[in-house]
């Protein structure tokens, strides 16, 4: 079976880090950083658990829609490059997937059932 979600677990350690305040006192900072260090630490077990990630950078202009924790398309950039960076940095394999949705959806297709064994 397939599975595609929209949001990968180590999400939660890239919108954690950006959440939380920045101004707190020092017991608050350690109890931060300690459950921070949990979910980092999860994350980094579960992303093993993915056969792709896709990250599919903002291009095509930013659109408030209520849901979106990012208020405005500089926020919605600045979080893009954290999450390429975070994959980057802890040597997460990942395809970077442009172009319109269409395109963006054949791609994803084609590296998907690539791998699937024949009549899957």
């Amino acid at each position: 079976s397939i599975v595609v979600c929209d949001c990968a677990t180590f999400l939660a350690y890239i919108y954690g880090v950006r959440m939380w305040p920045k101004e707190q006192s020092e017991e608050t900072k350690k109890r931060h950083d300690f459950y921070l260090g949990l979910v980092y630490n999860l994350c980094r077990e579960t992303i093993k658990t993915y056969d792709y990630i896709f990250f599919t950078p903002l291009e095509h202009g930013y659109r408030s829609d209520g849901v979106r924790y990012q208020k405005n398309e500089e926020e919605a950039q600045e979080i893009g490059r954290q999450i390429k960076g975070f994959l980057q940095s802890e040597l997460v394999p990942f395809y970077e997937i442009s172009g319109t949705q269409e395109e963006r959806k054949k791609k994803i297709l084609d590296i998907v059932l690539k791998d699937l064994p024949e009549g899957a």
